[in-house]
């Protein structure tokens, strides 16, 4: 069975492929299942990508790489909304050709690990009895002062999905899942619905303000990756989800609110709600 490195290149063949099938469907149940397995593949590449940073980069510098990742995943989302706004010339089929265009991106991806080979696992490695290799591979990629150890034999017991909300760990589940919730769900709720929003609230240029929303979001996680570093870590999370919401509260509650007022409220939400996306990344892991 292959390592990490080889589920990593799997993974993006997979995104490909499934991309591409995109072009073929116009069947709704089948497009379903389609969006549904690109999501199952993508949640694969969060895992194993961010499993192999851990293991490339040393501890007191994992956290300021991750955020690296999330600032190229805040524009890779910008560029998506792009692809989707300007993309025109085809039809009937147009809707079919941006749901595929993610192939173009995986692809290159794709490529670049083939080009550029992603050394293997070197934990999985020792996991498999292959401690030699291990070795050779950090003091080739991260220096001879460093090594690996034989992973040690662990008993590890089968579990049940109601382990999670067992007395011992209900408390942790809740908590873990309560904060990615109201993280997630006001971030992607208002980008999706993005739209609408705009022609509530009486915005003359819909499109320039959604581009304003998206770049500002980009800035936003830049902000909060400074911010992270200098402030508390329980003062940054409340902070944000307090602001956050006060910029929603006033939103929602004045209608009438002079357009100026409107828009830039709306960008301070944005880039709030982009910055907490940082201590998203840290908080949760060693709290629970």
């Amino acid at each position: 069975m292959g390592g990490r490195r080889k589920f990593f290149m799997a993974d993006m063949l997979a995104l490909t492929l499934l991309s591409v099938l995109q072009l073929f469907t116009t069947n709704l149940a089948a497009l379903l299942v389609i969006r549904i397995a690109l999501g199952m593949a993508i949640a694969v590449e969060y895992t194993v990508g961010t499993a192999l940073l851990m293991e490339w980069v040393p501890a007191k510098r994992y956290f300021r790489y991750q955020t690296y990742l999330l600032a190229y995943w805040a524009i890779g989302y910008f560029a998506a909304y792009l692809v989707g706004t300007f993309t025109t010339g085809f039809c009937d089929r147009t809707w079919q050709v941006i749901l595929a265009s993610s192939a173009i991106v995986s692809t290159l991806a794709g490529l670049q690990r083939l080009v550029v080979r992603q050394p293997e696992s070197p934990r999985w490695l020792a996991s498999k009895g292959r401690i030699i290799e291990a070795i050779n591979l950090v003091h080739r990629y991260v220096g001879e002062d460093y090594t690996v150890h034989p992973a040690p034999q662990v008993e590890v017991k089968k579990g049940a999905w109601r382990m999670l909300f067992s007395k011992k760990y209900r408390r942790r589940t809740l908590v873990g899942g309560l904060f990615y919730a109201c993280q997630t769900l006001p971030f992607f709720g208002i980008s999706i619905f993005l739209p609408i929003l705009m022609e509530n609230m009486n915005v003359t240029n819909p499109l320039v303000t959604q581009l304003l929303y998206y770049a500002l979001m980009i800035a936003g996680v830049l902000v909060g990756i400074v911010l992270s570093n200098h402030l508390p870590r329980r003062y940054f999370l409340i902070g944000t989800f307090l602001a956050s919401a006060a910029f929603l509260l006033v939103l929602s509650i004045w209608h009438q609110a002079p357009l100026a007022l409107t828009l830039i409220l709306f960008s301070l939400f944005s880039l709030t709600i982009s910055a907490a996306l940082v201590i998203g990344l840290r908080l949760p892991k060693r709290t629970l």
